[in-house]
């Protein structure tokens, strides 16, 4: 039996380039590692403003802040 890769809306390497979510504000819970980190790093990208929560680790979620303000973007930190 062959089960065949599941189909993807999104390309291998899907990186946004636009800035179609300019001036557009995102919470993403658990930003501070993981899927949680990717989602708010491409919606920094997309333009957003990011509010990145993290429990666990205040160090990560400052890390994670920085970057997304390298990029130009409003960001808050919440614990």
């Amino acid at each position: 039996l062959e089960i065949p890769d599941p189909p993807r809306v999104f390309e291998r390497g899907f990186s946004s380039t636009s800035l179609e979510l300019f001036g557009q504000n995102a919470l993403v819970t658990g930003s501070t590692s993981g899927i949680g980190r990717a989602i708010a790093m491409e919606l920094a990208r997309a333009g957003a403003n990011v509010i990145i929560h993290g429990n666990k680790s205040r160090e990560q979620a400052q890390g994670v802040a920085r970057e997304i303000e390298q990029m130009g973007r409003k960001v808050e930190v919440l614990f």
